[in-house]
């Protein structure tokens, strides 16, 4: 494990927390940078088939994200890399805070996680909060017939992919990504709580100073 440039991962469901708890660490610790999984997604980083996805024996390991593993191996050594998404440079920090959904349960990504925690939040909840995330702020007096037709339908698509897959692949999580955690949150505090937590936990083992 390299300290001077630590792997701290934050993990949960979608609707967990995760991004929120990522951004607050890189401004409660110096020297911090963030990297997110979903930056580095292409084509190719999921299964074509749907029947693949919702198969209960699914390994995350058929998740691809080499580049990714490249960069996170990279800024590990000291070296900087170019964003997929910004095309702006992205420097070694003291801190890597990774935004990583698969945890240590995708071994392409999770070799490099030095420290995993995982927000442990009902599964409720994060449809929940996706559900607001998506289509709360939504302005329905501003908008015309074809627009509501729209947003209703992406509803209803949402609703359908969480029976036909989402599900599965959050109990997945559950089952494959948090007991490989290094620290699990119960999800029910505010994230400044929460990100105390994780702060004062890396303090307790050292890994910060």
């Amino acid at each position: 494990m390299n300290k001077d440039h630590l792997v701290i991962a934050v993990s949960s469901i979608s609707g967990g927390g995760k991004s929120a708890v990522v951004h607050k660490l890189v401004e409660m610790l110096d020297d911090s940078i963030a990297i997110q999984f979903d930056d580095y997604e292409t084509p190719e980083t999921y299964p074509k088939s749907l029947a693949v996805l919702i198969q209960s024996t699914f390994d995350f390991n058929e998740i691809k994200s080499p580049l990714l593993a490249e960069h996170l191996n990279s800024l590990k050594k000291g070296k900087k890399v170019t964003s997929p998404k910004t095309g702006e440079e992205i420097f070694p920090a003291k801190h890597i805070i990774f935004e990583s959904p698969l945890g240590r349960a995708q071994q392409e990504t999770g070799q490099y996680i030095d420290y995993l925690v995982f927000i442990d939040t009902p599964l409720e909840v994060g449809l929940a909060r996706r559900i607001s995330r998506n289509f709360g702020s939504l302005d329905l007096d501003i908008m015309n017939e074809e627009e509501l037709r729209k947003q209703l339908i992406a509803v209803g698509q949402l609703a359908e992919n969480y029976m036909l897959w989402m599900r599965k692949a959050y109990l997945l999580q559950l089952e494959l990504v948090k007991p490989k955690s290094d620290l699990i949150l119960d999800w029910n505090k505010s994230i400044e709580d929460l990100t105390k937590v994780v702060i004062n936990a890396l303090h307790e083992e050292n890994l910060i100073c």
